[in-house]
Order: C-alpha cells, then structure tokens, then sequence
C-alpha cells in the first residue's frame, strides 16, 4: 500500500550554536523559500521495494526456495526412461601363424531402460516436493517479516522525527522562560530558586534533546540494514487516506488464521513431510518392475599382418 507524500521529511545536516556539535538530523516539512521536497521523499512502498531487492535475508531465502525447487528435477529423472550409448573398437596385429592374419573389430551398442514400479523413487519425489513446499512458506515468512521489519523501521524513524521536533519546540520554550525568569530576578521580582528551577528545566530539555537524536540516529541505521539504502528524505504519511474498516467477528478472524497462517501452514508441511519419511522407508522393502531394451551390432575385417599386439578404444 502506497502513502502518499504530504509533508517530506529531510535528513541534512545542521550547523548549530557553537556550543553544540554538528549534527545530522531530520526536519518535517521542510521548504526553502517556497519549494517543496514532496518530490523527493520516498514513501513506505518505494522504501519496502528497494528493501525487497537488497535485502540479504530474503535473497538467501529465495535462493533456498529456487534450489529446493530445482531439486524436484532432480528426484524426478530417475523416473524417466534410461539411454545408454556404447562403442568399441579393438585392433589385433601379430606374427604370421598358421592362418597369417590380422583383424580389427568395431562394435556398438544401446540400452533403453524405463522404471516401471519402484516406490522408493516415487517416495523420493513426493519428499522433495513437500520439501519446496516448506521452502516455499519460509520464503513467504520471510517476506512477512521483511514488511514488518521495514514498516516498523520506517514509522520508528517518523516518530523519533516527531518527538526530536517536539524536544527542540520545548527547548526553545523553556528557554524563553529562563530568559524572561533571569530577566525578572535581575529587577527584584522573583528569587534566584525561581531561576535554578527554570535552569534545571532548560537542563533536562537538554537531556532529552541529546537522547531523542540518539534515538533518531539508531532508528535510521536500522532502517538503512533492512534496505541497504541511505535516505535524503522520507515522505510523512496522510491519515486523510485512511479508513477503518468494520471489524469481523473473533470466529470469522480465526478462521483465517486456521488457513493462512504460515507458521502454522509450515508446521502442517513438516508434519506431512515427517509421515512421508516413514513411507519411504518403508517402500525400500517393497519390490521392484522395471523395463529394458537394448541392441548391438559388431563388424570384424581380417588381413595379412607381421606385428603381434592389440589396442582398443571404449
């Protein structure tokens, strides 16, 4: 689901007071003399495709998935007819004897065979398919997790956005205060308690200032592991594109979890695969009808010869 771009969130970097360390940070809603970076900021959808196609941890369980699959290939082809091809060519050259003659043969032959019944094989095929099947569901899981993990990263980044404006906002208020309270004791009018009490506030904001981009910092790296991308903006999402959908009932909700769960769609699969375990060795005791066909042809030629060895060719 795509969320439209409001207002962008930049990541730049800003020069602060000298008192301060420089520092990258996010600002919401950033415009410079009028010009917007809605164009630029990537929303939750751009943000999960690029992580669906850097992601290692989807990548090694699609390659998973794609072998077990090929595998399946594999345990077939012991069901498919058989052909062999053979040759031979063999050459005599010895001394005159009583005949006075020298030979060379050349044969060849080919076999065709085709199981017919052996259980074992077709055990083997049933478990490599139930084993792509289970494949398959983790890599299933493994997208699931990969739109958590990538949603949960994105909207952690936008609240730590959030509450690092809001820290900044109430510094800046508090202070004004201090200011005003120092000003007010400067002329008599407060006690200096009232100005080590707005100056413990102004420390605390501080504080919290310090830890909310903390907070912001390790929430983006988190977000750049997932994607493998660096992100100059993120768009802010528009809760004028929500709706709420009427809630079904618990029963109606089970159901669904009964048949789309993959963990437990996964633990049925293993399960089966288990049982097919038990078949196929079971079906090695049972026995075997398989069909061969083969045909041959040989040519020999004589000659006068003086040499006596052979040599042959296969």
């Amino acid at each position: 689901m795509a969320y439209p771009a409001a207002h962008p969130t930049a990541i730049c970097c800003n020069k602060r007071n000298a008192n301060e360390k420089n520092c990258s940070h996010f600002f919401i809603g950033l415009s410079l003399g009028g010009f917007s970076f809605a164009s630029q900021a990537e929303d939750l959808l751009q943000v999960y495709q690029q992580a669906r196609l850097s992601n290692p941890d989807l990548r090694s369980a699609a390659a998973d998935r794609d072998s077990a699959f090929e595998k399946i290939n594999e345990a077939r082809s012991p069901l498919l007819p058989q052909l062999g091809l053979g040759a031979d060519y063999t050459y005599n050259n010895g001394y005159r004897d009583s005949s006075g003659l020298h030979s060379n043969t050349t044969s060849g032959s080919l076999q065709l065979t085709q199981t017919i019944f052996d259980m074992s094989k077709w055990r083997a095929l049933t478990l490599q398919e139930k084993a792509a099947g289970i494949q398959d569901v983790t890599y299933q899981v493994a997208q699931q997790d990969l739109i958590l993990n990538t949603a949960t990263a994105y909207f952690n980044v936008l609240k730590a956005i959030d509450t690092l404006s809001y820290t900044e906002a109430q510094k800046q208020s508090i202070y004004r205060e201090l200011d005003q309270t120092t000003q007010r004791f400067n002329v008599g009018l407060v006690a200096i308690t009232d100005v080590q009490n707005a100056r413990a506030q102004y420390d605390s904001v501080l504080a919290n200032e310090v830890t909310a981009r903390n907070n912001l910092d390790n929430n983006v790296e988190t977000l750049r592991q997932i994607t493998g991308m660096d992100y100059m903006s993120l768009a802010s999402l528009s809760i004028d594109r929500f709706r709420t959908d009427k809630p079904e009932p618990v029963s109606a909700l089970l159901k669904q979890a009964e048949s789309r769960n993959l963990s437990l769609l996964s633990a049925r699969l293993n399960q089966d695969l288990a049982r097919e375990q038990i078949r196929s060795a079971e079906a090695g005791h049972m026995p075997t009808l398989g069909l061969t066909a083969s045909t041959g042809m040989s040519n020999s030629k004589y000659g006068g010869s003086r040499a006596n060895q052979s040599q042959g060719v296969y």
